[in-house]
């Protein structure tokens, strides 16, 4: 018998990544990974929900600040994929970057974390 945790949703899919971890994907669309046998939520081994990137839209400065890790390396890619800003080795929770010089437009930020965790957000330059 398989110990579910707080899943309680409809099981559509499931897949395994290069290190053999096992996850099963809901009918929502939301990614689980089996744990020792139990159902955890992406959430739980995700920084998207402790990345802030402030403010946002932003004209001058944006801060990226990540809670409870240090940020490795932070990346700014335009909408067709090109990359435009790559700062690493960062080792700080908090880091201001100046985006004066970037066009008006829409940015994904691809954070990656000291524990190698990563996560894309969303930035719109005023």
């Amino acid at each position: 018998m398989a110990e579910y945790g707080n899943f309680s949703g409809n099981w559509v899919s499931f897949g395994e990544d290069v290190n053999k971890e096992l996850y099963i994907v809901d009918i929502g669309g939301d990614i689980y990974k089996i744990k020792g046998g139990e159902i955890a939520s992406t959430e739980d081994f995700s920084i998207k929900n402790v990345l802030s990137v402030l403010p946002n839209p932003a004209s001058q400065d944006v801060i990226f600040s990540l809670k409870n890790d240090m940020l490795q390396t932070i990346q700014l890619f335009d909408v067709r994929g090109s990359l435009v800003y790559s700062e690493e080795n960062i080792s700080s929770s908090e880091k201001t970057i100046s985006i004066e010089n970037l066009n008006t437009g829409i940015y994904f930020a691809k954070v990656i974390s000291d524990k190698g965790q990563s996560a894309v957000k969303k930035l719109i330059v005023q």
